[in-house]
């Protein structure tokens, strides 16, 4: 009979402590109607969410959360984002949405030849980053995101043009991490693979001279005879005479930091200058195609034609 009583009292125990869990799975309320966007960072450990979640009003017990989702399957591919979540949801619930990922990410694309101030602006509206205008501060005139050019000050050229997705409100560190591994996996390759062994530019400088190819020529092979220009001026210590960079007019050498963030093709053409006989150019406002003299005389008279000067 003492056997019996005992296998009874730990059936009445477990059935209490199966209730009791169940019972810090479920809602917190059903008629509450309030809600709020809880934001899951990329990296966030499961005692940080279950922690925020508590705080928040959402779930019973941090505990069962995580025995749940331990349970589940679900703790190691819960998604980072932003989740509108209500305290009407249960635990499973929640941990349900947090497998399926946010539905508010936002495509954005850099294009070839914008600035750091351009694609902070660009982030800052579509409300990738929120935007936070800086008085007095040398971008302020353009109401750019101040911590995201904080943070990539020193990035730009290496903000690689593509397309993204990415979480509303993201951190700058969120977003220049996935900017910069996709130029790790798309441009370094190139950077690396086509360089010539004595080649007297560094990937850097390679950077530099695209950006300015990417910002003065559209059409490929043009961006290949501009290139070989640019590093025969290089070559012959003469200025450059960007017009996308003006200082290249005032100064000898390459700018000092990129003007711009170049595609693949604009870095092909820095690394593969087409050699020729031309040392000046000009763009036909109409065509857009790249008009080509060899003599300071004869770039004179197509400044005249096609520029009116």
């Amino acid at each position: 009979m003492g056997k019996a009583i005992k296998i009874y009292f730990i059936l009445i125990t477990a059935s209490l402590i199966l209730g009791y869990f169940l019972y810090l799975l479920t809602p917190l309320t059903s008629a509450s109607k309030r809600e709020e966007t809880l934001k899951i960072d990329q990296g966030q450990s499961v005692e940080e969410i279950a922690q925020s979640l508590k705080e928040a009003g959402f779930i019973r017990s941090q505990l069962a959360f995580k025995v749940y989702g331990f349970v589940s399957g679900a703790l190691r591919r819960l998604k980072p984002g932003d989740y509108n979540l209500k305290p009407s949801l249960s635990t499973p619930d929640i941990i349900a949405l947090l497998l399926a990922g946010p539905k508010n990410d936002i495509q954005v694309t850099i294009i070839e030849g914008e600035n750091l101030a351009e694609i902070d602006k660009k982030f800052s509206e579509l409300g990738i980053i929120s935007a936070k205008g800086i008085q007095n501060y040398k971008f302020a005139s353009l109401r750019v995101n101040y911590p995201f050019l904080e943070k990539a000050k020193f990035l730009e050229g290496f903000l690689f043009p593509d397309t993204y997705r990415f979480f509303n409100n993201s951190s700058p560190e969120e977003v220049i991490r996935k900017i910069l591994d996709n130029f790790q996996k798309k441009a370094w390759p190139l950077l690396k693979n086509s360089r010539v062994e004595d080649d007297s530019l560094t990937e850097y400088e390679i950077v530099i001279l695209a950006s300015l190819i990417e910002k003065e020529v559209p059409l490929h092979n043009d961006r290949l005879i501009v290139s070989g220009i640019l590093r025969k001026r290089l070559g012959i210590n003469m200025a450059l005479q960007v017009d996308a960079a003006p200082e290249t007019y005032k100064r000898y050498g390459l700018p000092l930091t990129p003007i711009a963030n170049p595609g693949l093709n604009a870095i092909y053409a820095a690394l593969h200058p087409k050699v020729s006989d031309y040392l000046y150019y000009l763009s036909d406002p109409t065509t857009k195609k790249t008009i080509f003299s060899r003599t300071f005389e004869e770039h004179d008279e197509n400044r005249s034609r096609y520029l009116k000067k």
